[in-house]
Order: C-alpha cells, then structure tokens, then sequence
C-alpha cells in the first residue's frame, strides 16, 4: 500500500511529526525551566503562575470582535 500525496494517514504522520516533535521539545523545555526555577521559586508559586499567565492568555488572547472571530472560524467546516 503506497500512501497518495492526498492520503490521510500521510497527513496524519506529517502533522505528528511537526506537531508531536514541537509539543515535546516544548514541554522539555517548559519542564526543564520549571525545574530550574523550583531551586529558588517554591513549586506552589510557580504553579500559580502558570495558571495565572495560562488565565491572561484565554482571557486576552480571545479576539473580542465578531469579525475577528470569523475569520478565524471561516476555515472550519461543521461535522457532517
């Protein structure tokens, strides 16, 4: 079985590849920093805030404006 340049599970490994590669680099990096930090930061203090900064980004980095919002949304499709 050849997979088609059009295929999806050629798809599927091209976005793990580029995806799963970054997803883990960034979280050993992320958690080498964490454990970097630990030495001199207490973890409660770090954990607050991560979910401090991952808070602001949910609510600040929410486009506000409907035409923003479209835009982003125009590309996905509704499940049929």
């Amino acid at each position: 079985m050849s997979l088609q340049p059009d295929s999806g599970a050629k798809a599927l490994f091209k976005s793990f590849f580029t995806f799963g590669a970054m997803q883990i680099a960034l979280w050993f990096v992320a958690g080498t920093a964490i454990w970097f930090l630990s030495r001199w930061i207490p973890l409660w203090m770090l954990a607050a805030g991560i979910v401090l900064i991952v808070a602001a980004m949910l609510v600040f980095g929410n486009p506000q404006d409907p035409k923003k919002r479209a835009d982003m949304l125009k590309d996905i499709s509704p499940p049929k």
